[in-house]
This record gives structure tokens, sequence and C-alpha cells, in this order.
């Protein structure tokens, strides 16, 4: 019955990405007015939280489908043990975390485990000889 459910959660986690890269394109964009020449390829804001997690796992999973795109997540700030900062995404089942770099030398960071919602230009960097998503010239909007 276990491994019924874990091919069940794995078809649909699939599905639900290869819904999520499908139904997004240039045309359905967010204009936040700042930054990036203020369009949103994805925005996270928008998703339901199963959606948003699946879209997290994708944005780790398919790094280089993402470099270059800009995005908006909504989740909470937290510094991580080796100092980089993070937005994490939890819901009732899941989590999951993206690491972002705010745009400017002298950026302040938000309070810790402040809900915050930011904006960046999805990158890529090696960590321990594996490649991770991040968002660089990330901005705090709220």
């Amino acid at each position: 019955m276990k491994v019924i459910n874990k091919i069940l959660i794995a078809v649909l986690a699939f599905c639900m990405i290869f819904a999520l890269v499908g139904c997004v394109d240039d045309d359905n964009t967010t204009d936040t007015g700042s930054g990036n020449s203020g369009k949103i390829d994805f925005d996270l804001v928008a998703m339901g939280p199963n959606s948003t997690y699946a879209m997290f796992q994708n944005l780790n999973k398919n790094t280089n489908e993402y470099l270059n795109k800009s995005f908006k997540i909504p989740g909470t700030y937290y510094l991580m043990a080796d100092g980089s900062h993070t937005v994490f995404f939890s819901d009732a089942c899941c989590s999951e975390y993206i690491e972002f770099k705010l745009k400017g030398v002298d950026a302040e960071y938000p309070e810790l485990y402040e809900n915050v919602i930011i904006t960046g230009i999805g990158g890529q960097k090696t960590v321990d000889g594996q490649q991770h998503f991040y968002l660089y010239d990330a901005e705090i909007v709220e």
C-alpha cells in the first residue's frame, strides 16, 4: 500500500510540474513596477500551496530551465548555518527553501522568521559539487 501511495504521489507531482511549466509563458507575467524591468516570469505568490511546493522542487531539479528568469516568491526569511540567506516555504506536508542574495552592497535583510515576498533573477551556483538554484539581485517587496 505504501509503495502505491509513493507512486501515486510521484505521478501527481510530475503532472503538477508538467502543468506548471506548460502554463507559464511570456504572456502570463506580472508587472511589479520595480526592478527587472517590472516583468515577473514566474509568480509563485499567485500559486496555491501544492503548486508552489512543486515549483520549488522543479527549480532545484531543473535549474538550467530557469536561469535568468524573474521570480516573485513568498516565504519566511531564514539565515542558514553557513550564512546563506533563504526564503523558506512550508505547507501542511512539506517544506523547501531557495537561497537569495539581495541587490546592493548595503542591502538590509529582514528579521529572522519574517514573512516576506521577494523578487529576483534565477541563477545557479555550485556547492560541494552540486548545482543549486538561487535568486540574485533580489528585492524584498513585502
